[in-house]
């Protein structure tokens, strides 16, 4: 499970209220108030668990009936936040675009998740780290509550070979060649080539890479290596990438490959509303 520090979710605060609120402090106020924040479409929750951390540091009582990865319906009352008029007004926005990203990201890797799965259990989906911009850990942690798994993290936790990489050498016989010994130098990982279309996937395989991406290929030319790997390379992975959302993920996820690769993921956001009433 990804959780954000206490530093990190103060620091988020501040970027909205680095210094005090001048609008509230107008009203000189010292009201008990209540904030609430509801759904206004079926959505899956995420970052619940940074909500109620952000909560707590301000001294404010965070309830909810729900956790993590559960599915809500619309009009549900995902939370309510009882406290300081002044400290509410602090933290509710900051709250209230948290859980619209992350709820939003949460909801569209489930319905990913559960088309693929109804296609076929044993495929997976697995999120990029095509992410927005300073948000990696946001997005990763949303994707996964939505029941997705994380493709790569970074350049240093694993090995995949772009047409970027292999066109910096002379020839793609000069390249395969070489996979044995990269094998070799990092025997404890798995070594993945991207290929954007059968032969290529064929040649790949057969110099001893570990699985094949398949990049933009069609659903019969991804179903062609999976034959072809069936046949003669059944331990190989296979995966299926580019372009592939919830409108087409079934189709690939049919064939037999071992997961899909998507970015669809990162995009839109939940429809929160959010209430501040007095006490």
């Amino acid at each position: 499970m990804i959780k954000f520090s206490s530093l990190e979710l103060e620091d988020l605060v501040k970027s909205d209220i680095p210094f005090n609120d001048l609008t509230t402090e107008l009203m000189e106020t010292g009201a008990k108030a209540e904030l609430s924040i509801s759904s206004r479409g079926e959505i899956t929750l995420s970052c619940l668990d940074a909500v109620s951390q952000i909560c707590k540091a301000r001294e404010l009582e965070f309830y909810s009936d729900f956790k993590n990865s559960m599915e809500v319906k619309s009009g549900t009352q995902v939370l309510s936040v009882i406290g300081d008029f002044s400290e509410l007004h602090a933290i509710y926005k900051t709250i209230q675009n948290l859980l619209e990203y992350a709820c939003g990201i949460a909801t569209s890797a489930n319905m990913v998740v559960k088309i693929v799965k109804e296609a076929s259990p044993d495929c997976e989906v697995l999120v990029t780290r095509k992410v927005f911009p300073f948000a990696k850990k946001l997005c990763l942690k949303a994707a996964l509550e939505g029941g997705a798994k994380v493709h790569r993290l970074g350049l240093s936790d694993s090995v995949l070979f772009f047409e970027n990489h292999t066109n910096a050498y002379g020839s793609l016989d000069e390249f395969l060649s070489d996979i044995s010994k990269f094998k070799k130098r990092l025997c404890e990982r798995k070594i993945i080539v991207e290929a954007s279309d059968l032969e290529f996937a064929k040649a790949a395989l057969k110099a001893g890479s570990d699985g094949v991406q398949c990049d933009k290929m069609s659903v019969d030319e991804v179903k062609r290596v999976v034959e072809f790997k069936n046949t003669n390379f059944t331990d190989a992975i296979i995966l299926a990438a580019g372009g592939i959302n919830e409108s087409n993920a079934a189709q690939y996820a049919k064939i037999g490959i071992n997961a899909i690769v998507t970015s669809a993921v990162y995009k839109g956001v939940a429809d929160l509303g959010a209430r501040i009433e007095l006490l």
